[in-house]
């Protein structure tokens, strides 16, 4: 079981630490208005975590949050991944059709299939052969300007000095 002094050296979640501090300093005598200025919480913070360890343990001051299980499995992961890796250009709509037809994954989120192109070194980024603000006129302008202007901004010479 965790103590306070394991959860408090081992722990990487702040929220953990604190709600370990608060517990431990209350135990050692610190009224529950100075712990809640020490490590800037409430005192109903204090007052909730030192009931929840009393009652349950220095265990139910760990986070219970584990996430939510993924849709596919590590190796199924895997196999996508190397799939992706396959392909010379794919869309997010391509993706999310063969996960789809092959593993029954439908995700609700565009994001989840982000992270798979990301993971498998794809952009999702749609591409374009030009330039959508392209103005003509304003680069022949902009021509026209560097060529009347360029000789001042060549650096001149020790000679020409």
């Amino acid at each position: 079981m965790n103590s306070l002094d394991q959860i408090i050296d081992d722990s990487n979640e702040a929220r953990e630490i604190k709600r370990a501090l608060a517990v431990k300093m209350q135990q050692n005598g610190i009224a529950p208005a100075q712990i809640a200025t020490l490590l800037n919480v409430s005192e109903q913070f204090v007052s909730k975590w030192k009931k929840r360890f009393e009652q349950f343990g220095a265990a139910a001051l760990r986070l219970a949050y584990t996430g939510s299980r993924s849709f596919l499995s590590a190796e199924q992961r895997q196999a996508v991944l190397c799939w992706i890796g396959e392909q010379e250009t794919l869309s997010i709509e391509e993706l999310a059709g063969y996960l789809e037809t092959q593993y029954q994954v439908q995700y609700q989120s565009k994001q989840s299939l982000y992270e798979l192109l990301e993971a498998a070194g794809m952009s999702w980024h749609k591409t374009e052969k030009r330039n959508p603000k392209h103005n003509a006129e304003q680069v022949v302008e902009r021509r026209e300007e560097i060529k009347k202007n360029w000789w001042r901004s060549k650096p001149k010479s020790k000679a020409a000095k």
